[in-house]
């Protein structure tokens, strides 16, 4: 049972560029869960990363996440052996599909299963669809290679990384979330750190990391290892909540994205890509997402009325949310990079 004594650290650089020069922010307390106290940011005066300073201290950051954090939920059910439509005519399909989008192996399937599957590439979210949800950054391609998502939550992307056509695996500091997510995948979770798990170099083709940037004491460390896991011209996909989104300009210290005091830093989009630059990354896709858009108001709202302290409720955003949304997504589209969250794909360079 956690006993909420935390000890705190100054930090005397920004955990992103290393500028010793900040401004205080704001002091929050956690509006999700109730954790006991006050937890202070500040704003990088080099990059403008959004940092806890002082921060929890690394061995009490176990109390930041209480018994009803949605990664401690035992998942009631084994691992799937397969695709819910293995060896029916969609789950064939959705093969054809990856064939041609992606290049995997349908050798088990007709010529005329080929044939649609190339056809119906062509249509937009084809292939994604084909893929169970997982986006195009994601995509297993045709040598049956080897992947890693850090964070992997109860499994839900995992799983679908597995039946693309990944080797696929887990990573989470969490050892109920680790064996919550196994179960619910069949793939081997580890339980560890980026900076102490023990694979080798080179190992993986794709690190993918959703949510879980923000909550890295060592994001500079943890940044170098991925570089050093993947192999050349390996990828690594990050999703983080973004620090200057249209919504967070709505709900100010109210925005479900400050999450105190889990998140722990928050650095804008050209900080974030200055780091992975620093630590050897070359080429890179990136983009904001309003996806979450409507939800994070919906938070944002109950925040600011005083429900806090619960978790999440379960209630439908307003039309006023809905409404909102629409507005960030069209912005979106035009390429204003204030969707709720960063989306950055980055490659290890070939040699």
């Amino acid at each position: 049972m956690l006993k909420y004594i935390m000890r705190f650290e100054q930090l005397d650089r920004c955990p992103v560029c290393e500028s010793p020069e900040h401004a205080a922010k704001f002091t929050l307390p956690d509006y999700l869960y109730a954790v006991p106290g006050t937890f202070e940011y500040v704003t990088c005066a080099g990059c403008a990363t959004v940092y806890q300073n002082p921060r929890v201290a690394l061995e009490d950051l176990e109390q930041c996440y209480p018994s009803n954090y949605f990664t401690h939920f035992a998942p009631g059910a084994a691992a799937p052996d397969g695709p819910h439509d293995a060896g029916r005519w969609t789950g064939t399909l959705r093969k054809a599909i990856r064939r041609y989008a992606d290049g995997t192996s349908a050798d088990d399937i007709s010529a005329f299963a080929k044939f649609s599957g190339a056809i119906l590439a062509w249509i937009p979210g084809a292939a994604r669809w084909a893929r169970y949800g997982v986006r195009d950054p994601l995509a297993a391609s045709g040598n049956g290679g080897r992947c890693l998502e850090v964070g992997p939550g109860a499994g839900n992307t995992l799983r679908r990384l597995h039946w693309i056509g990944w080797e696929a695996f887990g990573l989470d500091v969490d050892a109920a979330a680790a064996a919550t997510a196994q179960a619910a995948t069949g793939c081997d979770v580890k339980v560890g750190t980026l900076t102490g798990v023990d694979f080798p170099d080179g190992y993986f083709e794709l690190i993918f990391m959703s949510h879980v940037l923000e909550h890295l004491p060592d994001l500079r460390a943890s940044m170098e290892r991925c570089f050093r896991l993947l192999e050349p011209g390996g990828r690594l996909v990050v999703v983080y909540p973004n620090p200057e989104s249209l919504g967070i300009r709505g709900t100010q210290q109210f925005s479900v994205n400050w999450d105190p005091p889990r998140h722990l830093v928050l650095p804008p989009m050209n900080a974030a890509i200055n780091l992975l630059k620093s630590v050897g990354f070359q080429d890179f896709e990136t983009r904001t997402s309003a996806g979450s858009a409507a939800g994070y108001r919906k938070i944002g709202r109950q925040y600011r009325a005083g429900r806090t302290g619960k978790g999440f409720e379960n209630t439908k955003p307003s039309i006023g949310d809905r409404a909102f949304a629409l507005y960030e997504t069209v912005l979106v589209m035009f390429g204003a990079p204030v969707g709720e969250e960063i989306r950055i794909t980055a490659w290890k360079p070939m040699n």
